[in-house]
């Protein structure tokens, strides 16, 4: 019995060691990823990153037509940014330590990965469909990168009594006002394409621009018959009576109406035919065919668009049910867009809020890069969406769309140096006690 019970006990002890040592060892392994990606390794990263979406940009995304490696380009550049930070953001939410609290960089890493899914999604539809819906599935995860992102930044200032100055409040207020300026002179205005149809719309397409319209008849020169001379009375002591000349018959011309449009040219008038008391004559009076000027007729509205290009699905043909689906969300294309607006100029005010309250503290870098990334978001968002309402036929990838990238690589930077700052701060406060 006691032998049965020294042996329970010495297995008991090695399955505790086995299990202390397979924790140590995840630790050790947690320690070295940690270590490997330091703070100054991820700033180096991500502005080579954004350096190299930078050049990409520059060198291949100028013009209209853009091939199909130069828009993939695009979004990898774009969803791999925002899927680094989401993990630098989740990586800050399982240490306890960090100072500014795990629910802020949780808000944060979920919003930026979605936003990165978002954008796969709407690439997927984009490249592998060949569709260009106004609302996509990938609406709903730019929508959630909104709320999770301003939930967590809200998180960082609720708890906290932030105390600012005058021309702190001064600032806010500026940055705020030309933000929601910006956004309404988007929104409100109407697009030119919407104007031009509505000018084409107001006129037929058959109505002529001239105001009076100009009949010109078309004339054929008629051969007339002379008349037949009379004789004399000194020559001819009998007076003959002069014989009633035949006509020949003359072919009529048809007059046909042609509009035209008013010209500088005078219009030539039909010359009259000579009577028989006339000189006679055997030379026919022509008169030159008038040439109409074609007239000007307001084009179509048809004719005056410009032709769509069509889109490559390389996918072959979407399933019925994502058809069905983008007509039920076509009508709430103007919801979406107004969505955005708001979701921009409320992160915008949010990011200006943390920026000039944590303003030369200890962790002013990290919310700099917090803040600068939620700039570089308004900037991309209203570009896109002047562009895809005022530009016929826009297609994504163009120059400004890089500052979504780099609205992920700040967003990336901003978590590691917060993590940094953190490690630091408790390392100092171990070593003081």
């Amino acid at each position: 019995m006691v032998r049965d019970s020294i042996t329970e006990v010495g297995a008991t002890m090695s399955k505790g060691n086995k299990n202390n040592k397979a924790n140590s060892t995840n630790s050790n392994k947690t320690r070295e990823i940690s270590a490997f990606f330091t703070a100054q390794r991820v700033v180096y990263a991500g502005i080579a990153w954004a350096v190299a979406a930078l050049l990409f940009f520059l060198l291949f995304g100028i013009g209209e037509d853009r091939p199909l490696w130069y828009t993939i380009g695009t979004y990898i550049f774009e969803q791999g940014a925002f899927f680094a930070a989401a993990l630098l953001c989740l990586k800050n939410w399982t240490s306890p330590q960090i100072a500014s609290g795990r629910n802020v960089w949780l808000g944060i890493g979920l919003g930026n990965f979605c936003f990165g899914f978002g954008g796969f999604l709407f690439g997927f539809w984009e490249l592998y469909w060949g569709l260009d819906p106004a609302v996509s599935p990938g609406d709903l995860f730019y929508f959630l990168f909104y709320i999770l992102v301003s939930w967590g930044m809200l998180w960082a200032v609720i708890p906290r009594k932030i105390t600012l100055e005058r021309w702190q409040w001064l600032t806010i207020v500026g940055i705020a006002s030309l933000g929601i300026a910006i956004a309404a002179v988007l929104t409100i205005t109407a697009p030119a394409e919407a104007t031009i149809h509505q000018q084409f719309a107001q006129a037929t397409p058959t109505t002529p621009i001239s105001p009076t319209p100009t009949i010109t008849p078309t004339i054929t020169p008629t051969a007339t018959t002379p008349p037949t001379p009379r004789v004399s009375p000194a020559t001819s002591p009998v007076s003959t009576p002069a014989a009633t000349p035949i006509p020949t018959p003359a072919t009529t011309p048809t007059i046909s109406p042609t509009v035209i449009s008013p010209s500088p040219s005078p219009i030539p008038s039909p010359t009259a035919t000579p009577s028989p008391a006339t000189t006679p004559t055997t030379t026919p009076t022509a008169t030159p065919t008038a040439t109409p000027t074609p007239s000007l007729v307001a084009p179509s509205p048809i004719e005056a668009e410009e032709p769509e290009t069509e889109t490559v699905a390389y996918g072959g043909a979407p399933p019925q049910f994502i058809l069905d689906m983008e007509k039920q969300l076509e009508p709430f294309a103007q919801i979406v867009a107004l969505a955005y607006v708001i979701g921009d100029v409320f992160l915008l005010i949010i990011a200006t809020i943390l920026l000039l309250a944590f303003w030369g503290g200890r962790f002013a870098q990290s919310w700099r890069m917090v803040a600068a990334a939620s700039f570089c978001m308004y900037i991309a968002d209203m570009w896109f969406k002047y562009a895809s309402e005022r530009i016929p036929n826009y297609q994504s990838g163009s120059v400004l769309e890089v500052f979504w990238v780099f609205s992920g690589v700040l967003f990336g930077i901003g978590a590691a140096l917060e993590y940094d700052n953190s490690m630091r701060t408790r390392r100092g406060g171990r070593k003081r006690a």
